[in-house]
């Protein structure tokens, strides 16, 4: 793991824990944490280094989003949302890639892979109309990505399979409308609002397949795409567990509880269930960074990854986030009447943790489709 970079996030790390409650309160990062974050240079870890990205080992990568994610979970959800979407750029035409990463490195890129859009097939690129939903960060990215169906001659382009075409493609925020309807319980400083593109010319160099063979060198480069983007997701509930075990064991030490003379520290309920959540979040954590390092171990070994791989990883990042949302639960319980005040943090991780759960590549569905590949059937999913 390069603790170099690690290092690196730790000025933005302690500026979005001083101001976690204003993220929360304003449903968005200020400027000043913005900007934190790009001088951090976790934008940056899975950009290519041809384009001057720092080119950073998965380990680090999850690392990074957990150390934030620990200060904040807005603020480590938005950095996950544009490390991950740096790696893209691997999968864009060159040109394309070239385009969005001209002014530098730490350009932010977010959006939703969901094909919500159609893209009008043109001799030159796409006329893309469409609404895309939870695209993080969407007011402080510099471009957006949505999924869309192709279209020509007012009919859907299908696959040999007789599934549509489909693509990714990459549009400046500054041509989209951003609609401000992140109203949701948790992660509420992530701004996932919906965007909206109308009649907007996108260049073929700008639209991306993502079986479409990376174009940089290199060991990252040859981790299947969503195998390598899926496990930094489960690093923010794992840093939100361990910012409410911190949480819990601070009160403990200090809270004598209704009609009892002890502290809640001495106490044998308080003292099993601290122990209970230490235990899941470190061996969840420990399942996801062995999986990630096998992984990480057979590319540099210039190995394909296999699909029983892919299957761990997505596997680990599912369970990391299910122990995560289970030990904040335990915390959430230990710590009594003063969890649900609104100022306490154990009430803002509990909310968190279960929005992060929620999330398509995190929730429940992800142990059927590895229990799939586990059992000798095909994926039922390109989600793996």
């Amino acid at each position: 793991m390069n603790q170099s970079a690690l290092d690196a996030v730790r000025a933005a790390t302690t500026q979005a824990r001083a101001e976690a409650e204003l993220t929360e309160a304003e449903g968005r990062l200020s400027a000043g944490l913005v900007q934190a974050l790009r001088d951090s240079g976790v934008f940056r870890m899975w950009v290519p280094t041809e384009l001057g990205g720092s080119g950073v080992d998965p380990l680090t990568a999850i690392g990074a989003v957990e150390a934030l994610a620990t200060a904040d979970a807005s603020a480590g959800w938005c950095a996950m949302i544009g490390l991950t979407s740096g790696a893209l750029a691997g999968l864009l035409p060159e040109a394309g890639a070239r385009a969005v990463y001209e002014p530098g490195p730490d350009v932010i890129v977010g959006g939703t892979l969901a094909p919500s859009g159609t893209a009008a097939v043109t001799g030159d690129g796409y006329v893309v109309n469409g609404r895309w939903a939870f695209a993080s960060g969407s007011v402080h990215s510099d471009w957006l990505f949505g999924g869309c169906v192709l279209i020509k001659d007012e009919q859907p382009l299908l696959r040999a399979d007789g599934r549509p075409e489909m693509r990714m493609l990459f549009m400046p925020t500054s041509a989209l409308e951003i609609v401000d309807n992140w109203d949701v319980m948790g992660l509420r400083g992530t701004a996932s609002n919906d965007f909206t593109a109308s009649e907007l010319f996108v260049p073929e160099h700008l639209a991306l397949a993502l079986d479409t063979p990376p174009w940089p060198g290199g060991p990252l480069w040859r981790i299947p795409p969503l195998t390598l983007v899926f496990p930094p997701m489960a690093a923010v509930p794992l840093g939100i567990a361990r910012a409410a075990i911190t949480e819990l064991v601070a009160l403990a030490a200090e809270k004598v509880p209704y009609r009892s003379n002890r502290r809640l520290a001495e106490r044998d309920t308080a003292q099993s269930m601290v122990a209970r959540a230490e235990a899941a979040v470190r061996s969840a954590r420990a399942f996801l960074f062995e999986a990630v390092r096998h992984i990480w171990d057979t590319v540099q070994r210039e190995e394909p990854v296999s699909l029983q791989q892919r299957a761990v990883a997505r596997l680990a990042g599912v369970n990391a986030a299910h122990a995560a949302a289970d030990a904040v639960d335990i915390c959430y319980q230990a710590g009594g009447a003063t969890s649900i005040q609104s100022g306490n943090l154990l009430q803002r991780a509990f909310r968190d943790v279960h929005v992060a759960t929620q999330s398509v590549v995190l929730s429940y569905t992800g142990w059927e489709t590895v229990g799939r590949v586990l059992l000798g059937l095909e994926p039922d999913t390109p989600l793996i």
